[in-house]
């Protein structure tokens, strides 16, 4: 299915969610536009994924239970397949001439 058709898919079946839930998938579907934001208008999505499937990624990856939703977007990104850079590492390689990682750096306290 084609990312803008999937997208429209997820809205529209969440149209049909009860609060708290429907709330909730509103914010996963969120992270996902974000997550597609670098593909093609032509990138095709497995319909078969879900709020809810997107919705467990985020939760199995959560430490301290809590995740930013670019990390979401990161998350979602991977489940559904598609290259996704996060903002802040564009803008870090562009002002700093730092080059884009796979992933993000854990930086330990005790070394600030």
């Amino acid at each position: 299915m084609k990312k803008n058709d999937y997208l429209k898919m997820l809205i529209q079946d969440n149209e049909t969610e009860k609060q708290p839930k429907r709330e909730l998938y509103e914010a996963v579907i969120e992270c996902t536009i974000e997550a597609l934001s670098q593909a093609d208008d032509n990138f095709e999505v497995d319909h078969t994924i879900g709020c809810a499937e997107l919705f467990e990624v985020i939760r199995k990856n959560q430490s301290d239970g809590c995740v930013s939703p670019f990390k979401a977007s990161e998350l979602i990104a991977a489940k559904l397949g598609v290259s996704y850079t996060c903002p802040i590492d564009k803008l870090k390689a562009k002002i700093c001439g730092t080059a884009l990682s796979g992933g993000r750096r854990k930086i330990s306290l005790d070394d600030l």
